[in-house]
């Protein structure tokens, strides 16, 4: 996963990931809903997805996200 825009974010980021409708799929089956696949919209922004964390969001699930995260890129 590579963050492609470097500016300060709130609390939704862009991220480009390999093949990301499958990513979110295989999220998806670990009960995450992933981010929005942003190619559909934006065609430059073909590997891309719209992420969100906010403050409802604990540290645990953080890292939950990031190991589902980790095994579906796989």
């Amino acid at each position: 996963m590579k963050i492609p825009f470097q500016y300060p974010f709130f609390h939704e980021f862009v991220a480009e990931l390999p093949h990301p409708a499958q990513t979110l799929a295989k999220l998806q089956e670990r009960g995450f809903l992933g981010g929005l696949n942003l190619q559909p919209v934006f065609r430059d922004l073909r590997d891309h997805v719209l992420l969100c964390c906010t403050e409802r969001n604990t540290g645990a699930d953080v890292d939950a996200f990031v190991a589902a995260l980790a095994e579906s890129i796989r």
